[in-house]
């Protein structure tokens, strides 16, 4: 599929969003716009890209100053980014796991600045099959390179109409079975 990856790891003074939309990216920009407006973040400059999945994108905020991984997270989150992303951004700082937020992407981000690493994987880093194997993510990740933290909605069934689940207490076994 693609013959080379480019991978930023987010340094103390960069926002990484992960926008799944035009409507995301959207609404990210106006919330940026607000916080412009009121000089709640120190933003220096702004990047804005496509990602290699049709209609998603990705943003980055360079600030004037340093800012923990943790407040950075949030802020990107707050922002629009993809919550999946923020949420194991945030799990991986838990667990004191190096490079717990990154950009992996199919082109160089030149105007942004130098890729930190580069690797020859044979596809998006998202099945095990490439993340088993993927020598960046096992020198940034370690053992943790295929963990899923959170359960993902994989198993989603049809939507069926009236409620959900019954008002008041619900049994866990009902969850579980519906």
């Amino acid at each position: 599929m693609k013959a080379q990856w480019h991978w930023y790891v987010a340094r103390r003074n960069e926002i990484f969003l992960d926008l799944d939309s035009p409507a995301k990216a959207s609404r990210a920009v106006a919330k940026l716009r607000r916080t412009l407006r009121r000089e709640m973040l120190p933003i220096q400059a702004v990047y804005f890209y496509r990602s290699l999945s049709k209609g998603k994108y990705h943003m980055i905020l360079r600030l004037n100053r340093v800012m923990s991984a943790e407040e950075r997270a949030l802020w990107a989150m707050w922002l629009g980014s993809d919550i999946i992303r923020g949420l194991y951004t945030l799990e991986r700082l838990r667990r004191g796991i190096r490079a717990a937020d990154l950009l992996i992407v199919a082109y160089p981000y030149v105007e942004f600045r130098q890729r930190d690493y580069s690797c020859q994987c044979k596809g998006k880093h998202k099945p095990r099959r490439i993340t088993d194997h993927c020598p960046i993510m096992r020198r940034l990740h370690g053992e943790e390179r295929t963990a899923d933290y959170f359960s993902r909605n994989m198993d989603r069934k049809a939507r069926t109409r009236g409620p959900v689940m019954p008002i008041g207490r619900v049994p866990l076994s009902r969850i579980v079975n519906t």
